[in-house]
C-alpha cells in the first residue's frame, strides 16, 4: 500500500511539472507570434512615407485631428520610427510610445505651419 502511495504521489508530482511547462510554452507561443507580426509589417519605400507625411500635413491644415489619430493607431512603432527618420523628424530617444511620437509630429506641423505663415 506504501509503494501505491508513493507512486499516485510523484504521478501528482510529474503532472503538476508537465502544467507549468504547458503554461510556460503557451507563453514563449504567444511572444513568438508577437514578434513574428511585427517583423512581417511591410514598410513602404521613401517615396510612399513622405507622400504621407505630406497628406498627413495636410490634414493637419484642414484640422482632420480624426485622420491624424487613427494614422498613429494603426501604424506599428518601428513604421512610425521609421516614417519619422524618412520625413527628418527627428524622435528623442525616450519617446518611443505612439502617443510620444505623435505629439512629436504635430509639434513639427505646427512649427512648419508658423513658418510658412512668417514667410506669406
Amino acid at each position: 500500500m506504501k509503494n501505491i502511495n508513493k507512486i499516485k504521489f510523484k504521478i501528482e508530482k510529474i503532472e503538476k511539472l508537465l502544467e507549468e511547462v504547458k503554461s510556460e510554452l503557451d507563453i514563449f507561443e504567444e511572444d513568438t507570434k508577437k514578434k513574428k507580426s511585427n517583423k512581417s509589417e511591410i514598410i513602404p519605400d521613401r517615396k510612399e512615407l513622405i507622400s504621407e507625411y505630406n497628406n498627413l500635413y495636410q490634414n493637419f491644415l484642414s484640422g482632420n485631428s480624426d485622420i491624424i489619430s487613427s494614422f498613429f493607431t494603426n501604424k506599428s512603432i518601428k513604421y512610425l520610427k521609421e516614417f519619422c527618420r524618412v520625413n527628418n523628424v527627428s524622435i528623442d530617444s525616450t519617446k518611443q510610445s505612439k502617443a510620444k511620437i505623435k505629439n512629436e509630429i504635430i509639434r513639427w506641423f505646427q512649427q512648419r505651419k508658423a513658418i510658412s505663415k512668417r514667410n506669406k
